[in-house]
């Protein structure tokens, strides 16, 4: 819509001055509670990521989430979100989930349902990396492995 609303020629325009606005705006740093000017980075220390509180959302739920009922789904959940919280070594590999046979099954379920939308409603970068992934029906990926796949293409880690 936008392209056509300001015609072609005056696209790059609008994109390089909101690129001059974001590059003095003042921002708020959620990791450090800290302000800077230009847009906020991602989390580089263990301490940043805690600060945050991220993990407290595993094991909380909202009412309106289809699992808040789920005592079962509730309880494996917390499980999920305490080993992620218990992993404070960053020298020592990400621990393993075993996953259940239903839990396996709808991973399955979902991965078959996107590699049907993929192609033709995802961009090509995220289609190729998808595909680099080689994610299994039968199989749901290890954060550990996504991690180091990451790190043999791109030098970063989770």
């Amino acid at each position: 819509m936008s392209a056509l609303r300001f015609g072609r020629s005056r696209l790059p325009s609008v994109f390089s001055g909101l690129f001059r606005r974001l590059q003095t705006q003042q921002v708020k740093n959620p990791y450090t509670d800290t302000t800077s000017i230009g847009p906020s980075r991602a989390p580089s220390r263990v301490e940043e990521i805690e600060s945050t509180n991220s993990l407290q959302y595993g094991a909380q739920l909202e009412a309106d989430h289809p699992g808040f009922k789920d005592v079962e789904y509730r309880q494996r959940r917390k499980m999920i979100a305490d080993l992620a919280a218990s992993h404070r070594d960053m020298t020592q590999p990400i621990p393993a989930i075993e996953y259940t046979d239903s839990e396996i099954a709808t991973w399955g379920t979902v991965l078959r349902g996107l590699k049907i939308l993929y192609p033709s409603h995802t961009c090509s970068a995220f289609y190729e990396t998808f595909e680099i992934l080689n994610y299994k029906e039968n199989e749901i990926p290890q954060l550990r492995a996504v991690s180091e796949l990451l790190s043999k293409r791109t030098g970063f880690r989770l």
